[in-house]
């Protein structure tokens, strides 16, 4: 791009697409910001390239992270709202997301349904951990490997997640909170 804007300064096109190039690298760097801010301070010096690059972590990868946040959230319920918070920072789309987002799902799906749901209904949530715990029981992948588990929700449950996924101007968050909740 440097290029083509020494040898034509002034082509709009040019300069548009330059200018929303580095939008999208600002957006980019807000979304990072926001999920590094959610995730436990545990995780954080574990948090490589290793992470972020490779879309299928194995047990091996998940290992240290999970004795750091049982290390740094003894209380089971304080880890299961500490990964809801880091599920519900990634800032795009509940499909079509960076892989590495998955790895909180996999830290929470550690946790069985009931007790999941338990935390949930004995906290107050924080935005975040709204967005997180909807987030996690409209998934696809939640369904596939829990089925009939949304059966579990209670009602009024349900009734919180679904009005809280309405203030998104998300389609795709709202359809499948629809889905999952109705």
């Amino acid at each position: 791009m440097d290029l083509a804007q020494s040898i034509f300064p002034d082509d709009k096109e040019i300069l548009d697409i330059i200018d929303q190039q580095q939008a999208q690298i600002r957006e980019s760097r807000i979304e990072a910001n926001r999920w590094l801010a959610g995730m436990p301070k545990s995780i954080r010096p574990l948090w490589t390239g290793t992470y972020t690059s490779n879309p299928s972590i194995g047990p091996d990868l998940m290992s240290p992270l999970r004795a750091a946040v049982v290390t740094e959230f003894p209380d089971e319920s304080k880890r299961i709202l500490a990964l809801l918070t880091w599920y519900g920072s990634g800032a795009g789309p509940w499909s079509g997301f960076p892989s590495y987002e998955s790895i909180a799902e996999n830290l929470l799906l550690d946790y069985p349904t009931t007790e999941i749901v338990a935390t949930i209904q004995a906290n107050p949530l924080s935005d975040q951990q709204l967005e997180g715990a909807a987030r996690l029981f409209a998934d696809w992948d939640f369904s596939r490997r829990r089925p009939g588990n949304l059966k579990m929700l209670p009602a009024p449950l349900k009734k919180r997640l679904l009005e809280y996924s309405h203030k998104s101007t998300d389609t795709d968050k709202i359809a499948r909170a629809k889905n999952a909740f109705e």
